[in-house]
């Protein structure tokens, strides 16, 4: 009796019920959640009728509402949805760094007191705000609110912008000095071999007019002699 009880539990033991079979299937499938960083997807239905190239409006409206979606954009909207670092956050506005936002001494910089010098000149706390400051600043993190965001992205690329034309004038007015240096330069060798070959024709002029004076007095010279000799 005892040998029989004792195979029966061995067989109870060994055997898997659904309650545990879901239990350890529930465990790995939360373990593996964990070692990933999972996306959540939500589809909506473009039309009721399955149709392609066919978009219903009042009908996605429905379901966005229906799913808590409009709710839940307008509570990002009205926290601090953007959240980085304080490295990443200067180095991504350092274009909007005025010139009294300087680096600490050091090696590593103080990126939170970066980061409050320069928010606190783009963007002041406006304490009559009633959802509360657009920025705040924390222990390892900036969190900035969605507008805000926008108009920081606007304002970097209106300073990227900027700066881009300096460098574009800059650069055409380095090419166009060296074109006319160029071109000066081009201009002045001509311009003295133009004057050489003047000065040339002038002196060759010159000497023959001396050769012709030259004869001219020796012949008469010559012939004022013979007749005073005769």
């Amino acid at each position: 009796d005892n040998s029989r009880r004792g195979t029966d539990g061995a067989k109870s033991a060994s055997r898997t019920t659904v309650s545990s079979a879901f239990r350890s299937q529930l465990a790995g499938l939360v373990t593996h959640l964990s070692a990933t960083d999972p996306r959540y997807v939500r589809c909506m239905k473009p039309n009721d009728c399955k149709d392609p190239q066919k978009f219903d409006s009042l009908d996605v409206l429905r379901q966005l509402r229906c799913a808590g979606m409009l709710a839940a954009i307008r509570i990002r909207a009205s926290g601090y949805s953007v959240r980085r670092t304080p490295k990443e956050f200067y180095k991504r506005y350092r274009a909007l760094a005025p010139g009294d936002v300087k680096t600490s001494s050091g090696f590593e910089p103080n990126w939170t007191q970066l980061c409050k010098q320069l928010l606190q000149r783009i963007a002041p706390i406006d304490d009559k705000d009633p959802l509360g400051p657009a920025w705040q600043i924390g222990r390892t993190q900036v969190f900035l609110r969605e507008s805000l965001q926008r108009r920081i992205d606007g304002m970097v690329l209106e300073a990227v912008r900027s700066k881009i034309v300096i460098v574009q004038a800059v650069w055409r007015g380095y090419c166009v000095k060296r074109i006319y240096r160029t071109l000066r330069a081009t201009a002045m060798v001509a311009q003295a071999r133009v004057k050489t070959k003047i000065a040339t024709v002038r002196l060759k002029r010159l000497i023959e007019e001396k050769r012709a004076a030259t004869k001219i007095q020796a012949v008469s010279r010559g012939t004022r002699r013979r007749k005073e000799f005769v």
